[in-house]
């Protein structure tokens, strides 16, 4: 009985230790939220930028006067989540510096202050869709044809498994005729998608230049083309 109680007091111990740990995995700037307070807009410069948080975690494409920081931490290890991670932190801090190195702007954003609209079902999808600036997508035909006729450009992520890879057929078929960027699967990481989405944040031209392809690509008068032809068969 003795061995019994002595088993179980040294299970109980090691479950709440194990309850207590916690597994913290940072990507990125540290403590980003606190340190970013200490440089000023209209006062501090690049060099003060550097000595307080280092290196940007990335800059602009074309803009080298983009600065962009991110800090993502991970948490696992307790045992009532079974080991899974979650996200704790998800921060980034957008920097603009004038020609002469002054900050101008900054923008801090965090996993609670980005807006989003989360939902399984909406029946009126289209309405959407339309207040979209840009769409990131799988490449079924129905998918792309209400973007193409609502003008949203996009990323095409094709499904790689697709019966006669169409989703790949597809998705080649927009990006010639500058409707899309193309990132397929076996590529998308986090840094991989962040890499295209700050290409393209950071180019407004060719994002407009995508959405008139779009609208230009459209066939809005289908059912007439379609029709006509049948005529001619008959």
């Amino acid at each position: 009985m003795k061995k019994n109680i002595y088993l179980l007091v040294i299970i109980l111990l090691f479950i709440t230790a194990c309850q207590q740990n916690e597994i913290l995995k940072t990507h990125g700037i540290a403590y980003l939220e606190k340190r970013e307070k200490l440089i000023l807009v209209n006062k501090s410069n690049k060099n003060d930028t550097v000595n307080v948080l280092g290196q940007p975690s990335t800059k602009g494409m074309t803009n080298d006067n983009l600065w962009i920081y991110i800090e993502r931490t991970t948490s696992t290890g307790k045992l009532l989540k079974l080991g899974r991670s979650y996200l704790k932190k998800n921060n980034v801090l957008v920097l603009e510096f004038d020609k002469y190195g002054i900050l101008t702007k900054k923008n801090f954003y965090n996993k609670n202050n980005i807006e989003n609209y989360i939902f399984s079902f909406h029946e009126n999808i289209a309405e959407l869709i339309s207040k979209a600036d840009l769409a990131i997508s799988r490449c079924g035909s129905s998918t792309i044809g209400e973007l193409e006729f609502l003008g949203v450009p996009f990323i095409a992520i094709p499904y790689p498994f697709a019966k006669d890879n169409h989703q790949h057929q597809n998705a080649i078929y927009y990006e010639k005729k500058g409707c899309c960027w193309i990132l397929k699967q076996k590529n998308l990481s986090f840094d991989s998608l962040k890499e295209i989405l700050i290409k393209i944040l950071d180019n407004n031209v060719e994002l407009s230049l995508k959405r008139e392809n779009m609208l230009k690509n459209d066939s809005k008068n289908t059912l007439l083309k379609i029709e006509k032809e049948i005529e001619k068969l008959i």
